[in-house]
C-alpha cells in the first residue's frame, strides 16, 4: 500500500489527480477487456461490416464544429469535400495542428450519435445471429483514439465484436483480419471509393449511406440508401 501511495504521489507530481488516475485505469481496463473478448470472437454465420465515422458516429458534425469555432465560420455537410479552398486563412500544417489537438483533448469521444437507426440496426443483426464489425481510418497511432472509440460505443450502448483500423480503410488489407471473424455478410459505408472497393473484393451486399459529399456513381453491386432500416438482415 505504501509503494502504492507513493506511486499516487509521483502522479500528483506530474498534474495527475487520483480521480483522473482512477477514470483512466478503468478506460484502459475496459480496452483490455474488449481486445481479449473480441480476439477470440468468431461467428461461423456470418459478420456485417459498419463504417464507425459516418454510419455510427456524427464525425463530419463533430469536426466542423471545432472547425468553425476556431475559424469564425458556419460551414456545414456541403462544404466538407475541400475544406482547404474553404479555409484560405489556414495552411495545411495549422489545419492538422488542429486536428491533433482536437484528437487528443477527446473529440472522438465527443462526437455526436448519427441519427439514422445505427442503433436499431446493430440490435437486428445480432438477434439474426450475425456479428458486428466496425471499421476505421482513426488514427490508431494517437494512443487515446482506441480507447475513446471503445467508450463511444459503450456510452451509446452499442454492442460490435470488434474493431479494424486500417488506413483509408483499404478493404484489400483488413478483408483477411475481418474473415478471422466470419464470412463477410453485408459492408455499409459512407464513402463512395470505398464502398466501391469493398464491393469488388468482397462481393457481398453493400450500402451506401447517401450524404452531400458522397455523390457519384455506384458500381452493381452497392445500393445507395437514405435510412439504415433499409439494410437488409
Amino acid at each position: 500500500m505504501d509503494v502504492f501511495k507513493f506511486w499516487l504521489n509521483c502522479l500528483l507530481l506530474y498534474g495527475v489527480t487520483p480521480t483522473e488516475f482512477s477514470r483512466e485505469f478503468k478506460r484502459k481496463s475496459r480496452v483490455m477487456e474488449f481486445r481479449t473478448i473480441s480476439s477470440k470472437y468468431y461467428n461461423k454465420k456470418g459478420v456485417y461490416v459498419l463504417d464507425m465515422d459516418g454510419v455510427i458516429a456524427d464525425y463530419v458534425r463533430g469536426w466542423l464544429t471545432e472547425l468553425n469555432a476556431y475559424n469564425m465560420t458556419s460551414y456545414n455537410e456541403d462544404d466538407i469535400l475541400d475544406l482547404h479552398k474553404m479555409l484560405p486563412s489556414m495552411n495545411r500544417q495549422e489545419y492538422y495542428g488542429l486536428k491533433k489537438s482536437w484528437i487528443e483533448s477527446g473529440g472522438f469521444l465527443k462526437l455526436p450519435l448519427l441519427d439514422n437507426g445505427c442503433k436499431q440496426l446493430i440490435e437486428r443483426i445480432h438477434s439474426a445471429g450475425y456479428g458486428v464489425v466496425v471499421v476505421s481510418n482513426r488514427p490508431v497511432s494517437h494512443k487515446r483514439v482506441f480507447v475513446d472509440t471503445v467508450e463511444f460505443l459503450d456510452k451509446h450502448h452499442l454492442e460490435v465484436d470488434k474493431i479494424c483500423f486500417s488506413n483509408n480503410k483499404k478493404y484489400r488489407t483488413i478483408v483477411e483480419e475481418i474473415q478471422e471473424v466470419g464470412p463477410v455478410k453485408a459492408v455499409v459505408e459512407d464513402d463512395l471509393e470505398v464502398v466501391n472497393v469493398a464491393s469488388s473484393i468482397c462481393g457481398v451486399p453493400c450500402y451506401l449511406l447517401d450524404k452531400s459529399y458522397n455523390r457519384g456513381q455506384e458500381e452493381p453491386g452497392v445500393k445507395r440508401i437514405k435510412h439504415l432500416e433499409e439494410v437488409v438482415v
